[in-house]
């Protein structure tokens, strides 16, 4: 297609690989394809240079909440272009803007205040779905994004972790069935995986994976919890153990990302490290993050819940994550894992410590 006159590259240059997705994106011309990289590699400015090039009128960015305030970040730093954030809450507006990246979360983007206007647009726009096996469900999340990629005059899916569950396949077969030119089913699958549009991160980032294994003191409580058979009390007994070797382990080097189970998991780690290091030092999410984008620097501690596994870019400023034992997916453990192999990374060593 001819180049978007709205649109235009920004000095910064594409990486190797993303160049060499770039090309194989723009050699399928095919209308729907599926872009597959790392967490890190850099898929955000590949898919924006791709559409660039579409020439289309409309470009409607659908991600998940936890994306989005690091994809208003990045986008600038991709392409000269005006961005815009709708909000079916009405906040920001809810009526698609021509000529601009229309930012949009899945929950608003599914709305009947504004999926009937994408439709209306849909065949001058280009559609990226960021994040995109978190469609692969049977949701109206998915139903809505679904109906609107068949109407789309281009559609580009971005995800590192591509099959989050072996067992309801049916959705997935669904989305794969735009990709592929033949019906999609389990026998398939492996043939579906080789139309995708892949590339590898180049970053040279060495990973070390380490186990510290402790020995955490039995309490009463514990004691008695297991002899009532309270299983999940004399469990959680055991993880407060942990919680002092978690904290050594964040704090042996640095600067360190520390995981919690849950949120309040994190709000107690939090509230301990607070308690030994000087003001400042220590810091949740939202505190990392405006430590990054006010100075680039990284707290000595940042605590996060398991649940904050995606969609944030500030990981480059931190060379350490400690953990406790999480049962969560392999696909869970790529996306946390790859909150520190960015592309940007500034070390050249990432370590990951199990506590």
């Amino acid at each position: 297609g001819t180049f978007s006159r709205w649109m235009a590259p920004m000095p910064r240059e594409l990486k190797s690989a993303q160049r060499m997705g770039l090309d194989r994106l723009r050699a399928g011309r095919r209308r729907v394809q599926f872009l597959f990289a790392p967490t890190g590699a850099g898929k955000t400015c590949t898919a924006a240079h791709y559409a660039l090039g579409l020439g289309v009128e409309i470009v409607v960015w659908v991600a998940p909440d936890e994306a989005v305030k690091a994809l208003l970040e990045e986008l600038p730093k991709c392409v000269d272009a005006r961005i815009v954030e709708l909000d079916a809450r009405g906040g920001r507006g809810t009526e698609p803007q021509p000529r601009c990246i229309n930012v949009v979360r899945y929950d608003h983007a599914k709305s009947v205040q504004v999926l009937p206007k994408f439709k209306a647009w849909a065949s001058r726009c280009a559609l990226i779905l960021d994040e995109a096996d978190k469609l692969f469900g049977e949701t109206r999340r998915s139903a809505g994004m679904l109906e609107l990629a068949h109407v789309s005059a281009f559609v580009l899916m971005m995800s590192a972790t591509v099959l989050r569950s072996s067992t309801n396949l049916e959705p997935l077969f669904a989305w794969a069935n735009l990709v592929s030119d033949f019906p999609t089913s389990r026998k398939s699958l492996f043939v579906f995986y080789s139309t995708l549009v892949n590339f590898q991160r180049e970053a040279s980032i060495r990973q070390v994976f380490e186990t510290a294994y402790v020995a955490p003191a039995l309490s009463e409580e514990y004691r008695a919890a297991v002899a009532g058979r309270r299983w999940l009390q004399a469990a959680e007994c055991i993880y407060r153990g942990l919680d002092g070797d978690l904290i050594e382990a964040a704090l042996s080097s640095g600067p360190s990302f520390l995981i919690g189970r849950n949120q309040e998991h994190a709000d107690r780690l939090l509230e301990l490290l607070r308690r030994r290091l000087p003001p400042g030092a220590a810091g949740d999410f939202d505190e990392a993050a405006a430590r990054s984008e006010a100075d680039g620097r990284a707290l000595r501690v940042c605590v996060v819940p398991l649940s904050k596994h995606r969609g944030y870019n500030f990981g480059r400023h931190y060379k350490r994550m400690v953990l406790p034992p999480l049962p969560s997916s392999v696909a869970t453990r790529v996306q946390l894992f790859g909150r520190l192999t960015r592309m940007d990374q500034e070390f050249d060593e990432v370590v990951y410590v199990t506590v």
